[in-house]
C-alpha cells in the first residue's frame, strides 16, 4: 500500500469527499447498478480508484498472492470490467480457470476484451452457479455492501456452494458498517476482518 497519498493527506482528503457526500443527499444504495457499471468509462477509470489503490487491490495481495498460481480456480462476483480478475493473472492465474459474473452487460464486454480467456458471464451475484464444489477462491470487490439482505444472504449462498471444500472467500468492502445499519447486524464475529 502506498505510504502516502500523491494528492495530500489521505484522513483529510477523505473526511472532505464524505462530507459532500453527505451534504449532496447522495446514497449510493438508490443508484440502478447496471446503469452505473453499464458507463463507458467506469473500466479505464476503475484501476485508478482510490478504493482500488488503497483498499481492494492490497486487501487481495496480502490475502491471496500465496494462494494463486496456474491450476487456482477463481470466481469473481461482481467482476464489472475485469480488473480484479487481471490482478488474479498478475499474481499467476491462469485466465482459463478464472469465472465472473457481472450485472451490467457492458462490462462484461470489456472485462472478455481485457482478459480474454476468462469467462465472464452477465448474471447477478445472487443467481446458483451451475459449477458446484469447484472453485478455490471466491472473491467479491465492493459488491456485498450493495446489496439488500436477502441478495447479500443468496450471494453468500451461491458463492458458498460453488467453493470446494476448504476454499478461500474474500468480500471486499468499503462501508462495513453498512451491513450493520442496513441488516441490523450487531453480533461479533458476523464478518472476520484482517
Amino acid at each position: 500500500m502506498p505510504d502516502k497519498d500523491p494528492r495530500g493527506d489521505m484522513s483529510s482528503y477523505l473526511q472532505n469527499l464524505v462530507k459532500k457526500v453527505v451534504k449532496s443527499g447522495f446514497n449510493v444504495d438508490r443508484r440502478d447498478s447496471a446503469a452505473v457499471y453499464n458507463n463507458s468509462d467506469f473500466v479505464e477509470k476503475a484501476r485508478n480508484f482510490l478504493t482500488w489503490t488503497y483498499i481492494g487491490e492490497p486487501a487481495f495481495r496480502r490475502h491471496l498472492e500465496n494462494l494463486i498460481d496456474s491450476d487456482t480456480k477463481i470466481f469473481d462476483g461482481g467482476s464489472a470490467g475485469g480488473r480484479v480478475s487481471l490482478l488474479f493473472t498478475e499474481m499467476g492465474a491462469d485466465p482459463h480457470n478464472i469465472v465472473g459474473v457481472e450485472i451490467a452487460e457492458a462490462q462484461v464486454e470489456k472485462a472478455r476484451i481485457v482478459l480474454p480467456g476468462a469467462d465472464f458471464r452477465v448474471g447477478s451475484v445472487a443467481d446458483p452457479l451451475p459449477e458446484v464444489d469447484y472453485f478455490d477462491i471466491a472473491v467479491s470487490n465492493m459488491v456485498t455492501e450493495f446489496l439488500d439482505k436477502a441478495t447479500f444472504e443468496s450471494a453468500l449462498r451461491s458463492m458458498y456452494s460453488a467453493m470446494k471444500p476448504g476454499g478461500t472467500g474474500v468480500f471486499i468492502t468499503t462501508h462495513p458498517d453498512r451491513f450493520t445499519k442496513k441488516h441490523g447486524v450487531t453480533e461479533e464475529g458476523y464478518f472476520k476482518s484482517s
